[in-house]
């Protein structure tokens, strides 16, 4: 009897433990279910505000945004999202401080997250703090070393630090991986300008141009560049279709760029035809009624020459190309006393060409004033010391003085 006794008091007591225990249980369970239905509520009200901000962001209503993102954070304050989205409100609006701290928010709470480390080296570049910049966009790139950006980014701050070597090395190694990427391209070839070593623009530019054929601007580029090396029926027809692109239709550096290149091919009459038209447009533009005047002497029109000088001295007296164009127009017609009358106004307005020297020298040793020629001729040295003009005429004068 005492032994049923005892065994029952026994499963009594396990009972009540396991009763307990199962119990204690139940409660646990409970509230972690309510705490686990509550994040679920916050992760999914949180998704809803991110999309209702990303919304508003991108038709431009920053103010509501940023409201909504505050919503957000307060739903889910761990969120990265929101914090991103933040400092790309502010950085909209200029407020590079506030765009700053939330950036630096969003990558504390991501280390992964590309974006808010390539929109911290924008805010770092815009305050000149380029070191810190390049260590951003170095971090975006790691983040996500499939987009081209944030290696442009890093390119760019190489440069600024004065490392243009190592910008085109960076770009180099990874021409193959974006071999469909126009703007890597473009990158280099600018690069390639800046170190002078332009035929390697040249070439960039051209398979920029390949990969993005209605892309104006790298068509622009090319042009300039091939100009720049001399291939200029190259340039000149790549200038000739941006000028049929709307909005670059009256760009009057184009045709001068045009202009030139039609001199360079040896169609004077054409380049004229192309200056004309430009100094009719624009009555006040000086380097047209240079080239126009240089292209009518050319050609042999005298008349058309002679009146581009006149324009010159009205439009622009302190520059020595309208007496020089005067002058030889004067001298042509034999007028030797007023030609020299001319070179003289030149000289006294040119510091970096010899020619009005060189003519004025002429014009000197014509009315027989030997002395006056050659110091003509020596300040055409003084301008250029390898002038071959200027040396063989004073030269020719040693024997004379």
């Amino acid at each position: 009897m005492r032994r049923t006794t005892y065994q029952s008091a026994l499963l009594s007591l396990a009972a009540i433990s396991l009763y307990a225990m199962t119990a204690g249980c139940a409660v646990e369970t409970h509230t972690q279910a309510k705490k686990n239905a509550y994040n679920r509520w916050a992760e999914a009200r949180a998704g809803i505000l991110y999309s209702q901000a990303m919304r508003q962001f991108e038709v431009g209503d920053l103010e509501q945004a940023q409201r909504t993102c505050a919503q957000g954070i307060a739903a889910k304050p761990d969120q990265a999202d929101f914090y991103e989205l933040l400092g790309r409100v502010q950085l909209e609006r200029g407020e590079l401080e506030r765009a700053y701290q939330h950036l630096t928010r969003s990558v504390a709470l991501d280390e992964e997250r590309h974006l808010s480390h390539y929109l911290l080296g924008v805010v770092l570049q815009r305050w000149q703090k380029y070191e810190e910049a390049l260590t951003s966009y170095k971090a975006a790139y790691a983040a996500k070393p499939d987009e081209v950006a944030p290696l442009l980014a890093i390119s760019e701050m190489l440069v600024k630090l004065g490392q243009i070597d190592q910008a085109i090395s960076r770009l180099q190694d990874k021409l193959v991986y974006f071999e469909h990427n126009a703007a890597m391209r473009m990158a280099l070839g600018r690069l390639h300008t800046m170190q002078g070593k332009r035929e390697l623009a040249v070439k960039m530019y051209r398979e920029a141009a390949l990969l993005a054929p209605d892309d104006s601007l790298i068509l622009e580029q090319l042009a300039m560049a091939e100009l720049s090396v001399g291939h200029h029926t190259d340039a000149a027809i790549h200038i000739e279709q941006l000028l049929e692109v709307e909005g670059y239709e009256n760009r009057t550096d184009l045709k001068l760029a045009l202009g030139d290149c039609y001199v360079a091919a040896g169609d004077l009459r054409a380049a004229g035809e192309l200056f004309i038209q430009i100094t009719r447009n624009d009555r006040t533009n000086v380097t047209a009624w240079v080239k126009l005047g240089e292209v009518a002497w050319g050609i042999k029109d005298y008349r058309r020459a002679g009146a581009a000088g006149e324009r010159l001295i009205t439009l622009a007296p302190d520059r020595h190309e309208g007496y020089l164009l005067q002058g030889m127009v004067l001298r042509e017609a034999g007028n030797i006393e007023a030609a020299l009358e001319k070179f003289i106004q030149a000289q006294h307005r040119a510091s970096n060409t010899t020619l009005p020297h060189i003519m004025a020298g002429l014009m000197h040793e014509q009315v027989g004033d030997l002395q006056a020629a050659a110091q003509a001729y020596r300040m055409a040295l003084k301008v250029d010391p390898n002038d071959p003009r200027g040396r063989k005429l004073l030269a020719g004068l040693a024997d004379q003085l």
